[in-house]
């Protein structure tokens, strides 16, 4: 059985029941009383009752990409950071998140023990996201340590995000290689 709505045109619009049986003996839904907003979708609350709502999941709605031409480092002390480039960006909400990405060639002199961590406002501010004790021999090599990652965005202000690789002992070089890659840090905002 259905419910056949037929145009003075001639033409018809029909609603059907499910092909297979309700699991219980009778379904209801309860329809909105009123139209809802432009590109808005229908939803329910699981118990019939029927309602608009606007779609926002894993919608991108912002972007941001900063790049950088950084030269060899050097140094001993445990504390030596060789950072990245600085990407600086404004949320459009608090309850958004970053997809963060970073990309860089990296050489280590010999094999060397190293942390790899990502900060919001410089390595005094907040650490979000850290690799620890990453061994790496010698080579150039891309994508090192943490590439990508997904972090909160704390308010709607200007905040920088950059990605840092501080070791842990020895006197070993640690360079970017600006002539196979260009470091750079990609930042998606993405509505859940």
């Amino acid at each position: 059985m259905s419910i056949k709505l037929k145009h003075s045109g001639g033409n018809s619009v029909s609603l059907n029941p499910p092909t297979s049986a309700p699991t219980s003996t009778e379904v209801a839904f309860k329809l909105p009383n009123a139209d809802g907003s432009a590109n808005q979708i229908m939803k329910t609350d699981g118990s019939g009752n029927l309602g608009w709502a606007t779609d926002q999941s894993g919608k991108v709605v912002g972007f941001g990409l900063a790049t950088s031409t950084a030269v060899d480092q050097y140094g001993a002390q445990s504390s030596y950071t060789l950072v990245g480039p600085q990407l600086t960006y404004t949320g459009a909400s608090a309850s958004n998140k970053l997809l963060i990405h970073h990309n860089h060639h990296m050489l280590i002199e010999d094999a060397s023990n190293w942390y790899m961590a990502l900060w919001r406002d410089g390595t005094s501010g907040t650490k979000l996201v850290e690799k620890k004790w990453y061994s790496q021999e010698q080579m150039w090599i891309g994508q090192t340590g943490i590439h990508v990652c997904l972090v909160d965005i704390p308010d709607t202000s200007s905040h920088t995000y950059q990605f840092a690789i501080y070791r842990t002992s020895s006197t070993n070089r640690l360079s970017y290689n600006y002539s196979v890659g260009v470091p750079q840090i990609i930042a998606l905002e993405i509505q859940p």
